[in-house]
């Protein structure tokens, strides 16, 4: 917007630069009262004349003539203009004046030497085309001339040919190009200032968008945080309580491991200590024989008493039973139809026991099941499940942060309800 203020400005400025006349820019040599000549404009010529006329007295109607000529040295003189001008200047020459020294009445341009050079150089500057006045049929001479109503009627019938302006053609011509290079330039500007709001106020639009987003989204984390500590509160309580019930798990089966040593040793120790079994002799017909000494019968190997067996330990998965659970109940519960194998048609969680009466629970990353669970998120995943980050449907993997936990009522019951949901998290 400057620049353009600018170039209005110095098209300003050149315009009404070179609206003005040239006369009256135009220096020239004159001669003043007491014979000395000066160089100066004829606007500031003129202005002392007027000055010293104004002030005499005795010459009262010599400043108003020269007044009728103000107007014609601020702007440029047409043929008209000049033939006005030309008739001041006659009216001028006609005023008399009595001569200091004979005392005859003279023309005031022979008495007023400054007034006469001023009308002798104006009459040199305009007379470039001679111009007679019409309404006087002699010139300052004397020489009598055509009047004007004869001077039609000799030209009825001759092609007019245009008049011979004052002003020099060339400088209308550099004021016109100018002008079209001022008005291209004002256009050139007007088109650029205009691209350049037009690309600021775009740049603010999308950085109005950006930081509207960018607020919609932290006002919804800002709403989250809140939640999002809770949880992690809870999370960090069920871990206390999963560590604690884990150590008296720990304790437990090291003291039924103790246990059953013991008793292994008491076994061995009893069995130790048990008298060999004999078995007694049948007896033994003998036909009637001298009689004889007695012969003991020989002993016989005694049988082998059997040691007791020892008691398996059960076997598990990593210290863990694993089994699989399908869809949950709206109030986050499963029903207890456990899968040992993984089915993708049934299997949606994989759940491990941390004791006769608790579990802990995540979701199967299989990516046919990914592609389900994202296609009725409040059946397979709301219940059971917390989104951290929120959702993201065009996920192809859900990642378990952390398991969620379930318990029994008791053994015999057919239900799991849950005790805190698992969080997850949606990744590409």
């Amino acid at each position: 917007m400057r620049r353009v203020i600018i170039l209005v400005l110095c098209l300003f400025w050149t315009v009404s630069g070179f609206a003005q006349t040239a006369l009256a820019r135009k220096e020239s040599t004159f001669q003043e009262a007491g014979g000395v000549n000066t160089k100066a404009t004829y606007a500031d010529f003129f202005k002392k004349l007027m000055d010293f006329f104004l002030d005499n007295k005795a010459t009262p109607s010599v400043a108003v003539v020269l007044r009728q000529l103000e107007p014609y040295l601020s702007r440029p003189l047409t043929d008209q203009d000049k033939m006005k001008v030309n008739k001041i200047l006659t009216e001028l020459e006609n005023l008399k004046e009595p001569d200091p020294k004979t005392g005859e009445k003279v023309s005031i341009l022979k008495t007023r030497v400054a007034l006469g050079s001023f009308v002798t150089n104006l009459r040199t500057e305009i007379t470039e085309s001679e111009i007679i006045d019409s309404g006087d049929t002699t010139v300052a001479d004397g020489t009598e001339v055509m009047p004007d109503t004869v001077a039609r009627e000799a030209l009825d019938g001759v092609p007019i040919l245009p008049n011979k302006s004052g002003d020099s053609p060339w400088i209308w011509w550099i004021i016109s190009g100018i002008s079209v290079l001022a008005a291209a330039g004002l256009g050139y500007l007007y088109l650029d200032e205009k691209k350049k709001r037009e690309r600021i106020d775009r740049q603010m639009l999308n950085t109005s968008s950006q930081a509207s987003q960018s607020y919609i989204k932290m006002q919804q984390l800002e709403k989250q945080v809140p939640q999002l500590i809770e949880k992690i509160k809870e999370y960090e309580k069920a871990l206390k309580e999963y560590d604690k019930a884990l150590k008296e798990a720990q304790q437990k089966n090291e003291n039924e491991r103790n246990r059953w040593l013991q008793d292994m040793q008491s076994l061995q120790a009893a069995a130790a200590k048990e008298p060999e079994l004999v078995k007694e002799p049948e007896p033994v017909v003998v036909p009637p024989q001298p009689p004889q000494p007695p012969v003991a019968p020989a002993p016989e190997d005694p049988e082998p008493i059997p040691e007791p067996a020892a008691v398996p330990a059960p076997v598990t998965i990593g210290g863990l039973e694993v089994f699989y659970l399908s869809t949950p109940n709206k109030d986050g519960s499963f029903r207890d139809i456990r899968g040992a194998q993984f089915d993708p048609s049934q299997s949606l969680y994989q759940v491990r026991l941390t004791g006769p009466l608790d579990a802990e629970f995540e979701f199967v990353d299989d990516p046919g099941l990914v592609s389900e669970a994202l296609r009725y998120p409040e059946t397979f995943l709301d219940p059971v499940c917390d989104y951290g980050g929120g959702i993201e449907y065009g996920a192809r993997r859900i990642i378990t942060v952390a398991k969620g936990k379930l318990a029994k009522a008791s053994v015999d019951s057919d239900r799991w309800e849950l005790q805190y949901k698992a969080i997850i998290r949606f990744e590409n």
